[in-house]
């Protein structure tokens, strides 16, 4: 297998379009786990050694940037939240 896997600088691509989207991938299940590990984390279940709050915060500026992108798990979580207001 490792025969067939190219060094970098290899090969120069060609013909990139202007508008290539190079954001990650971001699943639509990411939010909803996202808010199971915050919804665990604020009842205490976080593994060993980690801070708490910092563990939390860190998972809700993720799901910050998560909920920006534009899935379909982003718009359930933006339909629920205008909903709780």
């Amino acid at each position: 297998m490792q025969k067939y896997v190219k060094t970098i600088g290899d090969e120069r691509l060609t013909k990139v379009p202007n508008d290539l989207d190079l954001k990650p991938y971001r699943d639509e299940h990411d939010d909803d786990l996202l808010r199971r590990m915050l919804t665990s984390v604020k009842a205490g279940k976080a593994p060993k050694g980690l801070h708490v709050r910092d563990l939390a915060e860190a998972i809700r500026q993720l799901r910050r940037r998560v909920r920006r992108h534009g899935t379909a798990g982003a718009a359930r979580a933006a339909a629920v939240s205008r909903a709780k207001k």
